[in-house]
């Protein structure tokens, strides 16, 4: 299984998703906070195109021969091996 890629809105920061800051909301404690690790800002991050290095923002999905994949405005997630 492939890494989820995320990217900072706020610093810019790649990161994955085992890098990402997690911790329970201490208004719900059903809901996770999901941080930057560069910034520490939360609800910074947002998925990263699944093409190999690219960090494009992901814009769409669609099922491809090694299962569910994320494009962005330039790939495919059909193609995306």
């Amino acid at each position: 299984m492939d890494m989820i890629k995320l990217v900072c809105r706020d610093c810019g920061a790649h990161t994955t998703e085992n890098q990402a800051l997690m911790a329970e909301s201490p208004f719900d404690k059903n809901k996770l906070l999901i941080g930057c690790p560069g910034c520490k800002e939360v609800d910074t991050l947002y998925r990263a195109c699944d093409a190999f290095e690219c960090w494009n923002e992901s814009t769409h999905g669609g099922p491809s021969e090694r299962g569910y994949r994320f494009g962005c405005h330039e790939h495919d997630p059909k193609n995306i091996i």
